[in-house]
């Protein structure tokens, strides 16, 4: 069974004496509030503000991620560095350890 759409009437979008009063409505609004914030376009000023607030929120997230960044590898290098300084620490026991079983053979041997 098919059901049908209903047709919606639209509504006039008004005429355009309507029109021409908002507009001379909206217009005044915006002179009473410059004349009242002494000449300062305050509706200019939302904007900009806005714009700018949206710029340093990006420029804040791009430093935050910079600055994660440079904490990875901060702990990266201080990892490798950790592992680097036990292999050499490792290296130098052995070596010592030959060393003294060196010494110790010719030390028996001598006796």
């Amino acid at each position: 069974m098919l059901v049908q759409k209903k047709k919606v009437k639209r509504g006039n979008m008004g005429n355009k004496e309507d029109w021409e009063k908002l507009e001379k409505w909206e217009s005044d609004r915006k002179r009473k509030l410059k004349d009242s914030y002494g000449g300062v376009d305050i509706l200019k000023l939302k904007e900009e503000t806005k714009e700018t607030t949206k710029k340093i929120a990006k420029f804040n997230k791009i430093g935050e991620n910079i600055v994660k960044a440079m904490l990875i590898c901060y702990a990266l290098v201080i990892v490798l560095i950790i592992i680097g300084g036990m292999i050499i620490h490792i290296n130098q026991i052995k070596e010592t350890k030959e060393k003294l079983k060196s010494t110790l053979i010719t030390q028996t041997d001598n006796i």
